[in-house]
């Protein structure tokens, strides 16, 4: 099933770094628990992150991070919103009826 959010190939060429992008959609749906003083989650903030980050993360170049990002949006399978250096990541309306973690 998840092999229908990968654009064509990158599996393909990246099956080591399968489990990476696994969990890219793990985070982005939990998202980022915002706690009080006292440890309490009182919200959830979106789930972000630079390419530079996830490159290191991924042991992938910049670039391809860039690239792979730019598919899965244009796919409609996540969306972004660029904050200062680092881009928050949402789950795509269409990916969302899809998205079988």
């Amino acid at each position: 099933m998840i092999n229908d959010f990968f654009p064509r190939g990158i599996l393909e060429k990246n099956v080591k770094s399968y489990s990476p992008q696994s969990l890219l959609f793990g985070h982005i749906q939990k998202g980022v628990a915002v706690r009080d003083a006292d440890g309490v989650v009182i919200n959830t903030a979106p789930y972000s992150a630079s390419y530079k980050r996830l490159a290191e993360d991924w042991n992938w170049e910049r670039h391809t991070v860039q690239s792979f990002i730019e598919e899965l949006t244009a796919l409609s399978v996540i969306t972004s919103k660029r904050q200062g250096n680092v881009y928050a990541f949402f789950i795509g309306k269409k990916s969302y009826k899809q998205l079988v973690l």
